[in-house]
């Protein structure tokens, strides 16, 4: 009895129907990324990127984790400059992943910060 299994089969006591075998072992993951940063003026630079992770937690069952994140920074002076970046906009509150290597299925289930706005003044010397 494998307590993630059950979880992930509706506590089904037969979990062996979904579970991976020595057979069929091949976890189907995949994982993208996009980045675009744009300057309107020559100091200012606002960027965002998004990511996502699909991975296969059970046979045709899958875990998709989204991500989106976006900034700005403004030198204002050649020392001088200013940031605010905007972390976990979709507000994601946990992260599945599943890994499978020789016999060995795990199953993760992270909780995850939710959605944060941070603001940063640095000085160059």
């Amino acid at each position: 009895y494998d307590k993630n299994c059950a979880e992930l089969c509706n506590f089904s006591p037969d979990c062996r129907l979904h579970a991976f075998s020595a057979t069929d072992n091949l976890l189907k993951n995949a994982y993208y990324s996009l980045t675009m940063d744009f300057y309107p003026i020559s100091k200012l630079r606002l960027y965002a990127d998004f990511s996502q992770s699909v991975f296969e937690i059970a046979h045709s069952h899958y875990s998709v984790n989204s991500f989106l994140n976006a900034g700005l920074r403004y030198d204002f002076h050649p020392r001088w400059m200013v940031s605010a970046d905007l972390s976990n906009l979709l507000n994601r509150k946990d992260y599945e992943v599943s890994l499978y290597q020789g016999a060995n299925f795990q199953y993760y289930h992270v909780p995850l910060r939710g959605r944060e706005f941070l603001v940063s003044l640095r000085f160059k010397y």
